[in-house]
């Protein structure tokens, strides 16, 4: 008998043979499409996210601060500047603090307060900062749970003592007197001013030393609420001599400042903030002079004012490196609005010496 092909298959063989190949590469295909069918949906959506999450953060540009909760960009997210700022009586007008991410009052010796005004130094353009002033070495404890450049002119022995034990990234002016300069308007020591773009060139030249670090922000509502709930829009408490009070403005969305009754005004106008939160804190006075000692890690008292309402809550600090945390009456910690934030630090003060 004859072979019909040199394979050994006739052509209808060769026919059936494609065939059933055709019909198993079919079947595995529709298997593997059933199996991945049968997996868990949850899954799947979990993955995708990811992968929509990872190229978004590949592909970021600009994060929220942690200063103020406001858009920064990324490169330059943790640059920032803690300023000493004089509110002596004899300073006519501050200059800067309304353009701040952050500013803290306390109160220093003679019944005075004085000012830490904090800039992110990525986004702000301001060109007159001051008068500023000298160290006080409870306002390095703020200082270090921000990880700033610290500008001042001058300080107290302990302030100093306590910058250069903690390694603080300073700027002293009586050493970097090129970052400063004195208006012959003002008398001295109420006369030294600087500016923004002055002090990122000295962040730049001094590099920041924890630079690696990662800085915990506070929390920040995405969206402001459009009808603001009907509260209690004043708050006053003594800070140092002053009777400071704050006043909401429901058309600004915004609460004044007012001290000693009269509207509390910066080289730009009324001093507002977006949130303003009272720290209550234990002091000691050191000495004759009235130098103080602020307890600024613990736990204590605290009063928000957010969104024209005054909350009663608390606040804590875990040590001179932590962030200060701020609480609500149901111990959740405090959502702010996106914007300025002012910290008044109000104390009780025994005298120690």
């Amino acid at each position: 008998m004859a072979l019909s092909s040199k394979t050994g298959f006739t052509k209808q063989q060769r026919y059936l043979l494609l065939v059933a190949l055709f019909a198993v590469i079919a079947g595995l295909v529709f298997y593997g499409i059933f199996k991945s069918n049968l997996s868990s949906p949850k899954k799947d959506k979990l993955t995708r996210e990811q992968a929509a999450q990872d190229i978004l953060a590949e592909s970021a540009t600009s994060t929220i601060s942690f200063l103020n909760g406001l858009e920064v960009p990324l490169a330059s997210a943790s640059s920032c500047v803690a300023i000493m700022i004089d509110n002596a009586p004899e300073v006519e007008r501050q200059f800067g603090l309304n353009k701040a991410s952050l500013v803290y009052e306390a109160p220093v010796e003679g019944g005075r307060t004085r000012f830490m005004a904090v800039y992110g130094l990525a986004t702000s353009t301001v060109a007159t900062i001051g008068p500023v002033r000298s160290a006080r070495p409870y306002f390095l404890d703020w200082v270090q749970e921000l990880g700033c450049l610290y500008a001042h002119v001058g300080g107290s022995n302990e302030a100093l003592e306590k910058i250069k034990n903690l390694e603080i990234n300073d700027l002293n002016e009586f050493y970097n007197g090129g970052y400063f300069w004195r208006n012959k308007k003002y008398t001295a020591p109420h006369n030294t001013f600087t500016d923004i773009e002055t002090l990122a060139q000295a962040w730049e030249k001094t590099g920041n030393k924890d630079e690696q670090r990662v800085i915990k922000s506070w929390l920040f509502a995405k969206k402001e609420a459009k009808i603001l709930p009907a509260g209690i829009n004043y708050f006053e408490e003594q800070i140092g001599d002053l009777k400071v009070s704050w006043s909401f403005d429901q058309n600004l969305k915004k609460w004044k400042r007012f001290v000693n009754n009269k509207a509390a005004k910066d080289n730009v106008g009324t001093i507002t903030a977006k949130n303003v939160v009272f720290q209550y804190v234990w002091g000691e006075v050191l000495d004759e002079v009235g130098r103080l000692s602020l307890q600024t890690i613990g736990s204590g008292r605290a009063v928000i004012l957010k969104e024209g309402n005054v909350i009663e809550g608390r606040w804590e600090k875990k040590s001179a490196g932590s962030r200060t945390r701020f609480f609500g009456p149901d111990t959740k910690e405090m959502e702010f609005n996106p914007g300025l934030i002012w910290v008044e630090v109000a104390t009780k003060i025994s005298e120690g010496y």
